[in-house]
């Protein structure tokens, strides 16, 4: 399995005076890999470095085998990964859900910034893959929560990366679609030429969804890997402070919090 992101030694700022320990992590085609922790344990921040966004303290970060340093090549790397922050579905906007899916397209725009026919396909498999084909002209303030939500995964999605990283993309959500929007990503990662790094809180459906774990704490990395192995009585208790009864049904890992 070949890596689309890769952290080596990376040390990410946490605020003047703290930093996450280095951190190696690699994320396989065809994973979706879920980073927990307790507010402010650093997974946005670990998200945003790994996304080019902010700069590592030291060590490196790679996506799509290109190292991202110093001054970065953003229309570049915008056609390797796509990001979305947390809360941006929340943001009052008057774009239509078409116009929002063609942003996604800017990466690969010319000067003249004209649509062409593999934008038109890209926006047209974005929208059938998120359930919006009828909702293309709808405006995005005029849009239930989860169907916005959808409509920022379908940027992403029209955006036709390798990669996708998405900060907290279920917090507005309640559980029918927190459900359904991780099942499209999973769907897109399952061709085997695709991964996801995603930030959650939720443990239930990190437990569901992942094929890796990574549980930041204490300012570093407290535990990597499937579900099955890291999602530990024990380290949910000292990582989060969660009392959890732990089952397994197959490969399935049943979390009842107490």
């Amino acid at each position: 399995m070949s890596a689309l992101v890769t952290l080596k030694g990376a040390v990410v700022s946490l605020s003047s005076t703290r930093h996450l320990a280095p951190i190696d992590l690699a994320i396989g085609a065809g994973e979706i890999v879920v980073l927990l922790g307790r507010n402010g344990a650093g997974k946005t921040s670990l998200l945003r470095a790994a996304a080019g966004i902010t700069p590592l303290v030291r060590g490196e970060v790679s996506v799509g085998g290109t190292r991202i340093e110093g001054r970065i090549d953003r229309k570049a790397l915008a056609q390797k990964l796509a990001y979305l922050p947390q809360g941006e579905s929340s943001t009052d906007t008057e774009l239509s859900v078409r116009e929002l899916l063609e942003l996604g397209r800017a990466p690969y725009l010319g000067f003249l910034g004209r649509l062409g026919a593999p934008d038109h396909e890209a926006i047209a498999a974005a929208a059938t893959a998120t359930e919006l084909d009828r909702l293309l002209d709808r405006r995005l303030d005029t849009l239930s929560a989860g169907e916005r939500q959808r409509a920022h995964l379908g940027r992403c999605l029209s955006q036709d990366t390798a990669v996708l990283m998405l900060d907290e993309p279920t917090s507005s959500l309640d559980p029918e679609h927190a459900i359904e929007l991780l099942r499209k990503v999973r769907a897109r990662v399952a061709d085997g030429a695709h991964a996801a790094l995603i930030v959650l809180h939720d443990l239930v459906l990190a437990a569901r969804f992942a094929d890796k774990v990574a549980i930041l704490g204490d300012d570093q990395l407290l535990a990597l890997g499937p579900p099955s192995e890291v999602l530990t009585r024990e380290v949910l208790a000292n990582a989060m402070g969660i009392d959890a009864e732990i089952t397994h049904e197959g490969d399935e890992v049943v979390l009842r919090i107490r």
